[in-house]
């Protein structure tokens, strides 16, 4: 259990960490934020039409690729179509959301809430592609700063009223009013005129452009790699109730509050109870043909040995579960299905403390080499470590050593050039008599949590063999950001992050100085004090470009850079399993790097 408990810390933390974007940088990701393999390059090539429910959607045209600006081919989603049997689904979840507010979507819970209920301009497949949705087709610059959007005409909302262009239109430049409190501001302020609706000079971006009801444009001033990639995580609200609200009024409005009151996605919000239940209803006027359910009911149960007898009983029809320790009674359930996921990268974040009162300190000077990191890797016996992190399963943790691997996201496999650390104990005391390590210095290990696991006192275990004095405690969850982020006490600690980050942003967020702080930098996200002023340089001149050929080279410089230096350890990913209940036809739910909530209309009851 204590093993089991390790993988759900993670996932918190990773929806703490992705809110937080760098100060003055480009885009947040959302904690189960959408991937994409690459980002999309500009094509004049229509995407097809999305599928009707009554037959299965036809193969999509590839587009043709050009060298400046993102895209990527739009294929059409893969589940599989059945007649409509009605029903309810019940989910069970850790956690339940306090509000729905369309403008600031901090995870994959609050997203998938939305991906019920409302459309977005763009979609994505299991593979990371992206598909059209509302927009059925998009056109993009060769420099990467106009993208013009066509809109399908047969788009409704739940009252029978068309969604237009004007939709969308509201929804950008409410995003890019400062009392709206977006948190896609900062990557959307690239927008044409978008800060100066921030700072109150006018309430429409000269960037946002209805061209005619169903012809939507965008211009940016500077192209980056992370504005289409944006995309699917901008949901489209409706302008008869937003167009009349004024932005300050957003977060107390009924919308928020009860729960989207115009729906254009498959279903409809039909209670809302915070913190505790939602209950959606078919919408018959989905674009894509009525759901073959009658309503899903999503409840929180925050106790994981409940939530997974609540399964075990049927009490519950689908829930999301990393397993571990009870994979073996969980597989052997009748009827059960287990759709295996990847889930997040999981890394040893080791502080420079280059802000520390004493950055002199002769520990943290010897901490900042890269030898001391490098003694770190070749001290853990991988093998050993994720059996034990796995609860006897060692399939369910994934070696891995980087972040990024190709495009914008970490989807996909790691260069073979980089440095994998293989075991080798002898060379990290080397490393570490290389440095004049002194063995009574202590090392404050400190995993996200109030109770580390058994997998940490592993790795405090496997520390200690090549000489390190490594003290092991938990780091309280209610406090993590204020310790941790702005007061950076700790020496090591243990984050996940989601392979479908953007991680042009995630690598920018590591700026020399780029430090939370409550009052001055409040979206800073440098937690373990790096600094490398060529790292800089290369980010920097990364995040300024829509082409692939120029970031992506810089990216693996980058990322090179990082299997050299180790300011985060990359030891691996983990596989997290949707357990479907017997009364579910599995067939009709597919699962991957985003696409777990995806074709919800087609979900059925067997």
């Amino acid at each position: 259990m204590r093993a089991a408990r390790m993988w759900y810390v993670l996932t918190i933390v990773l929806i703490v960490s992705m809110i937080l974007s760098a100060c003055g940088a480009t885009p947040t990701a959302t904690p189960v934020p959408p991937t994409a393999t690459k980002p999309p390059a500009p094509t004049n090539t229509p995407a097809p039409a999305a599928p009707t429910a009554t037959k299965a959607p036809a193969a999509a045209p590839t587009n043709t690729p050009a060298p400046a600006a993102p895209t990527a081919t739009p294929v059409p989603p893969t589940a599989t179509p059945v007649a409509r049997k009605g029903g309810t689904l019940v989910i069970g979840s850790a956690t339940m959301f306090q509000n729905l507010n369309p403008f600031s979507i901090p995870g994959g819970q609050w997203m998938r809430a939305f991906r019920f209920t409302l459309v977005r301009l763009i979609n994505l497949d299991e593979n990371g592609n992206y598909l059209p949705d509302l927009a059925e087709k998009w056109t993009i610059s060769p420099d990467g700063k106009e993208y013009t959007f066509n809109l399908r005409k047969d788009v409704l909302w739940s009252d029978g009223s068309k969604l237009t262009a004007k939709d969308v239109a509201t929804t950008f430049n409410l995003h890019c009013a400062k009392e709206t409190g977006s948190n896609k501001f900062s990557i959307l302020k690239s927008i044409e005129g978008c800060q100066d609706v921030f700072d109150g000079k006018t309430t429409t971006a000269s960037g946002v452009q209805v061209v005619d009801d169903y012809t939507f444009k965008l211009k940016v001033a500077v192209a980056t790699p992370g504005f289409f990639f944006e995309m699917p995580n901008i949901v489209i609200v409706p302008d008869a109730i937003f167009g009349k609200m004024a932005p300050k009024d957003i977060a107390t409005s009924d919308f928020v509050v009860k729960g989207p009151t115009l729906s254009a996605g498959p279903f409809t919000v039909k209670s809302f109870t915070p913190n505790e239940q939602i209950e959606f209803a078919a919408n018959p006027k989905y674009y894509r043909g009525m759901p073959k359910l009658d309503t899903i009911i999503e409840k929180k149960i925050p106790d994981r040995n409940t939530r997974l007898l609540a399964f075990e009983k049927g009490e519950v029809d689908i829930i999301d579960d990393g397993l571990t320790s009870e994979y073996d009674r969980m597989m052997k359930l009748p009827g059960i299905t287990a759709l295996p996921y990847p889930s997040t990268i999981q890394g040893l974040w080791i502080n420079y403390h280059t802000d520390a009162p004493n950055p002199d300190d002769p520990k943290y000077v010897a901490m900042r080499k890269k030898e001391f990191r490098q003694a770190l890797a070749y001290a853990i016996d991988f093998e050993g470590f994720r059996n034990v992190a796995t609860g006897g399963h060692p399939d369910l943790l994934v070696p891995r050593n980087c972040y990024w691997t190709n495009g914008i996201s970490g989807s996909g496999t790691c260069d073979a050039s980089l440095n994998s650390y293989k075991y080798d104990p002898e060379k990290a005391k080397a490393l570490l008599k290389q440095i004049n390590w002194d063995a009574k210095w202590e090392i404050d290990f400190a995993p996200y949590g109030l109770t580390p696991g058994p997998e940490m006192e592993t790795l405090q275990q496997m520390w200690t063999k090549v000489g390190l004095n490594v003290k092991l405690r938990g780091l309280d969850p209610a406090t993590f950001i204020a310790e941790a982020y702005e007061k950076g006490n700790f020496d090591i600690t243990v984050l996940g992050l989601a392979p479908n980050a953007n991680m042009v942003d995630f690598y920018y967020r590591f700026r020399c100085g780029n430090i939370y702080n409550s009052k001055t930098c409040p979206s800073c996200y440098n937690l373990v004090r790096y600094c490398n002023t060529e790292f800089d340089k290369m980010v920097t001149q990364a995040n300024t470009t829509a082409d692939p050929k120029v970031y992506e080279p810089l990216m693996l410089q980058m990322t090179k850079i990082w299997n050299d230096e180790l300011p985060i350890l990359v030891y691996g990913q983990g596989r997290a399993f949707r357990l479907v209940g017997p009364k579910v036809d599995a067939k009709t739910i597919k699962v991957g790097n985003n696409y777990s909530w995806e074709d919800v209309h087609l979900w059925s009851l067997k």
